[in-house]
């Protein structure tokens, strides 16, 4: 028994390390570029924790199964100047194969 929750705890922090190295690679491209994001957040459901810094909230949540990264202007519903939607094609690109080639770094890594 003691050997599966191990496991399972395990596996726990391997889907949160590759989830969270995934969206870090959102996070990182859209501050690069300048666009707004509004959350970033290890795990989904209720908040543990959250913190407000430099206009993005920080938070971490109950169930650990992955993350998430809230960018400004992803649904196309803003005129922010700092908007996902009002950046150019090759900027939106960018953002959006950032976390799948930082989850590819971590393999190579690995």
């Amino acid at each position: 028994m003691v050997s599966f929750l191990i496991t399972v705890v395990k596996l726990l922090v391997i889907i949160v390390a590759v989830a969270t190295i995934h969206e870090f690679g959102h996070f990182l491209a859209s501050k690069l570029l300048k666009v707004g994001v509004d959350e970033f957040s290890i795990g989904f459901g209720p908040k543990i924790v959250q913190k407000k810094f430099k206009g993005t909230m920080y938070s971490l949540r109950w169930l650990p199964l992955g993350g998430y990264c809230a960018i400004e202007g992803e649904d196309g519903d803003t005129s922010k100047s700092n908007s996902f939607a009002n950046k150019n094609v090759f900027q939106k690109v960018v953002v959006l194969v950032m976390g799948a080639t930082f989850n590819a770094i971590l393999a190579i890594i690995i």
